[in-house]
């Protein structure tokens, strides 16, 4: 069981803002790839995008530049920091509650844990970094 209490995850606006942050930074070298190497700079911009949040997950305390930005980290559900595993399922996670179309937001906003889909599925939790 967790020691972390509820007072301590990030809110949903916090988590947003980190988002958007996060996807200006990767977007501009994923436009890049798009323009030099056209349809394959797609699957290169996924994976761009992949290596970006799993090093900055791993190596970072769990803060990409706009989790450290809005000064909030991701950890494991009972507090720990996340693994390499962890960090690859949660990003494949963030795919399907991006094909949700939001619905994963909706739902984070509800629970106590404010977990959406993707951390459910990794055992993740987003927390305020104190």
């Amino acid at each position: 069981m967790s020691s972390i209490v509820i007072d301590e995850f990030a809110s949903t606006r916090e988590r947003f803002f980190a988002v958007v942050i996060d996807e200006l930074l990767i977007a501009l070298p994923s436009v890049v790839f798009i323009s030099i190497a056209g349809q394959p700079g797609v699957a290169i911009s996924i994976l761009f995008g992949l290596l970006y949040h799993w090093y900055c997950w791993t190596h970072f305390t769990g803060q990409t530049p706009g989790k450290k930005i809005i000064n909030i980290r991701i950890v494991k559900a009972d507090g720990r920091e996340i693994n390499d595993a962890d960090a690859v399922v949660r990003y494949l996670a963030c795919w399907v509650s991006l094909a949700t179309l939001g619905f994963s937001w909706l739902i984070q906003r509800g629970d106590l844990r404010r977990q959406g889909w993707h951390d459910k599925i990794a055992g993740t939790v987003v927390i305020k970094n104190y």
